[in-house]
């Protein structure tokens, strides 16, 4: 009898403890953890693309508002670059536009300190680097791209 009610504690808390965690969600986790650097950052990312992706005959819609420092960084990198940008809306309840190319989003997260991934999310397609903090306000990449089909 006191086994099972010892188990049923441990259940029971485990799943409130589980509702307290909060899930991943792409895009940069907040505005104060995005280093100075994210700029190179981008210019890495568009770089990438540039070679699977040629500038002025793809339009990139992405698949939410880049609010956060390196969403910003990358749509305007995109754009300086020669790609079309759809920006997705912040707005609920509205219709949205149908796609007009590859969807395109990201997650740029700390791993470590002074280590962070990009994970590049194209249809089905993923790719993912590492970049270390530099120290003279830029970031460098920490390996090669990893790709996922």
């Amino acid at each position: 009898m006191r086994a099972t009610t010892h188990l049923c504690v441990l259940l029971v808390g485990g799943l409130l403890s589980a509702c307290a965690v909060t899930p991943r969600v792409p895009g940069t986790a907040s505005a104060a953890s995005v280093p100075d650097g994210v700029g190179s950052v981008a210019a890495d990312a568009v770089q990438l693309l540039q070679g699977r992706y040629p500038p002025g005959a793809t339009y990139w819609t992405l698949a939410r508002p880049a609010r956060d420092g390196f969403g910003v960084a990358l749509v305007d990198t995109l754009r300086r670059q020669g790609y079309a940008v759809q920006e997705a809306s912040a707005s609920r309840g509205k219709p949205q536009p149908a796609p007009a190319g590859p969807t395109l989003d990201y997650v740029f997260e700390p791993v470590d300190a002074g280590v962070y991934r990009l994970t590049l999310q194209i249809g089905t397609r993923s790719m993912s680097r590492a970049y270390m903090a530099a120290g003279n306000g830029r970031m460098q990449p920490a390996g090669a791209w990893s790709h996922k089909e």
